[in-house]
């Protein structure tokens, strides 16, 4: 029994002894880990401490390098601007002198239409009292129909022949006396004729072949804005004086005299057979058999 007892005892130590061993190899662990989980840290830390150090180490080799490079860097700025600069200026004198060039050319431009128009308006200017002359215009229009005017004066007395070229039976005459007013319309192929005072009767406006004689000063506005050139017509040397949109006048350059016009797209008129000094007697129109209207 005694054998028994003790034996029971030792194994109860056993059994006790047991826990207190693994309780004992399970603390050695925690501590073993806690050292390697503490190493680990500290290399990390290591690791990033020398990480920051070498990146300073980098920043101030830049900031180095950047302090040794600055003189030329700064130079290369300071030449840089004054390359810009200088562009620049060059830039502005080519701006200028393309103003300046085109400002003499428009003078010289200017000029030149200027001396050319006094020249045909001094040359038109004999006609200016002119009282015996005849001349024709040939209107042709956009449409297709042209009119035929014969115009003949002689001292105070005007005489108007106008045919339709398309339709001869609307042919008007038409007689003034400038210095009695009196005036007759009359139509050859209806046999109409009216009389009236020449204020009240039709007025032909159009060309006139001394038109240039006419005018003052403000004809040489024309010479700002106008196309001026040499061609021949009808076998003489002309001015053509153009205004654009197809408005141009033909001049005759030896006598100012003017030949033809040309009114935008609508109508051309030709001045034909001018002549001077050549009218011996403007008739007053036969008024045989006609109705007569007064007006």
């Amino acid at each position: 029994m005694s054998d028994e007892k003790e034996k029971l005892e030792k194994d109860d130590e056993i059994v006790n002894q047991e826990p207190k061993k693994e309780s004992k190899n399970i603390s050695e662990n925690k501590e073993e880990k806690i050292k390697k989980e503490a190493k680990n840290k500290e290399e990390s830390k290591n690791t990033t401490e020398t990480k920051k150090e070498i990146q300073k180490e980098i920043a101030k080799n830049e900031v180095e390098q950047e302090k040794k490079e600055e003189p030329s860097s700064a130079f290369k700025k300071v030449e840089n601007k004054k390359v810009k600069k200088k562009s620049k200026h060059t830039f502005l004198k080519l701006i200028l002198i393309i103003i300046i060039i085109l400002i003499i050319a428009y003078f010289a431009f200017f000029i030149r239409n200027y001396l050319i128009i006094n020249d045909i308006r001094n040359k038109a200017s004999k006609y200016n009292n002119m009282t015996n002359y005849s001349y024709i215009t040939l209107n042709k229009y956009e449409n297709g129909s042209s009119t035929a005017i014969t115009f003949i004066r002689k001292d105070n007395n005007i005489r108007y022949e106008i045919i339709d070229t398309n339709e001869e039976e609307n042919a008007i005459t038409i007689w003034k006396d400038l210095e009695t007013k009196e005036a007759i319309t009359s139509f050859p192929y209806q046999k109409i004729a009216i009389k009236g005072n020449e204020e009240d009767m039709i007025n032909i406006t159009g060309t006139v072949p001394f038109e240039f004689a006419y005018y003052g000063n403000e004809i040489n506005g024309l010479g700002l804005f106008s196309l001026i050139y040499t061609e021949e017509y009808n076998d003489k040397e002309c001015y053509i004086i153009d205004l654009g949109d197809n408005y141009k006048k033909w001049i005759e350059k030896d006598t100012g005299i003017v030949l033809k016009t040309q009114n935008g797209e609508n109508s051309i008129i030709q001045l034909l057979n001018v002549e001077i000094n050549n009218v011996e007697e403007v008739y007053k129109p036969d008024l045989t058999g006609y109705e007569i209207r007064n007006k």
